[in-house]
């Protein structure tokens, strides 16, 4: 009998490593998430090689690329794993539960970085973006994110998960769960990065009764969970200790992976993905180019990242 383990880790990308160190020979993985991490910018080289001596940094820097991360490690669908992998590996299919607001941020997000590039004067290959209606817009993210990692989105909340979850798991024998916790509106106090309007979670976070009663049917031999503070994992009144004792109450063994005892320095690391990005934006600026350029910028990005990453490590 395989014992069921719950691995802890501070920052998001921790956990794909955490999957592929385990050894589980894993057939599916569940994502719950309340962001869409696809910042290619922090698995480039530049970025990568700078910080391969410093784990900690590297998983912070990447934590607004955990599901880019996960797309290499075990997919091979995608321009990313394409792109920034040499060889095929084991194909696992990754499905990521996301609220569909946040689906809709993450697609409004992208027309604010344009419209802040650009002005009045947006191009016409990116003006199309301002015409389409949010509700095409979301459903253009899902396909982007397919296309880009090889990962499904299934928006939920508000649609129950449960039963399109337990649909695409009728043939996995070996599935795992992913849980960033600021998938639940319950956890926005006690995770790094909480989506939230005006100091309040945002409409339709996850809801973890609900994740929790799945996680009893379906019984995943592994969860990996991430992006609690340390002061939430030391505080038996929690939420994070609710989880955390309702996992072992069923029989999930707790194991701790990368974890960071300061967590106003976790703050800190979960703080520079966001931002590199605006500093490199302004970077491109100030030579005159775009982030939305068709054409390459290597050089501006290898000169940008060497200056922020100096000064940062």
């Amino acid at each position: 009998m395989i014992q069921k383990k719950v691995i802890v880790s501070s920052f998001h990308t921790s956990s794909p490593y955490a999957i592929k160190e385990s050894g589980i020979n894993l057939d599916t993985i569940v994502s719950f998430d309340s962001h869409i991490d696809d910042m290619a910018l922090g698995i480039r080289a530049e970025v990568v090689d700078a910080l391969e001596d410093n784990t900690v940094m590297l998983h912070g820097f990447q934590r607004a690329a955990a599901h880019i991360v996960f797309s290499l490690f075990f997919s091979n669908y995608g321009l990313y794993p394409d792109k920034f992998r040499k060889q095929e590996v084991k194909h696992v299919p990754i499905f990521l539960i996301n609220p569909r607001s946040i689906i809709e941020s993450h697609f409004l997000h992208k027309r604010a970085l344009i419209q802040d590039e650009y002005g009045d004067q947006i191009p016409e290959r990116l003006a199309r973006l301002f015409e389409k209606p949010i509700e095409e817009g979301v459903k253009d993210t899902i396909v982007y994110t397919a296309n880009l990692m090889g990962i499904e989105i299934i928006p939920s909340p508000p649609a129950d998960p449960i039963v399109k979850i337990r649909k695409v798991l009728e043939n996995s024998k070996m599935p795992v769960f992913d849980i960033d916790v600021d998938y639940f509106a319950a956890m926005h106090d006690e995770c790094f990065t909480p989506r939230t309007t005006n100091g309040k979670p945002m409409d339709n976070l996850g809801n973890l009764e609900r994740v929790l009663k799945l996680i009893k049917k379906v019984k995943p031999p592994l969860i990996t969970m991430s992006e609690a503070k340390m002061k939430a994992l030391k505080d038996p009144n929690s939420k994070t200790s609710y989880l955390l004792d309702s996992l072992n109450n069923i029989g999930y063994e707790r194991e701790d992976f990368i974890l960071v005892e300061d967590d106003e320095y976790a703050q800190y690391l979960c703080n520079l993905p966001g931002e590199f990005e605006k500093g490199y934006h302004k970077h491109l600026r100030d030579l005159g180019l775009s982030i939305f350029s068709e054409e390459t910028n290597d050089k501006a990005f290898t000169d940008f990242a060497k200056s922020f990453l100096e000064d940062k490590i």
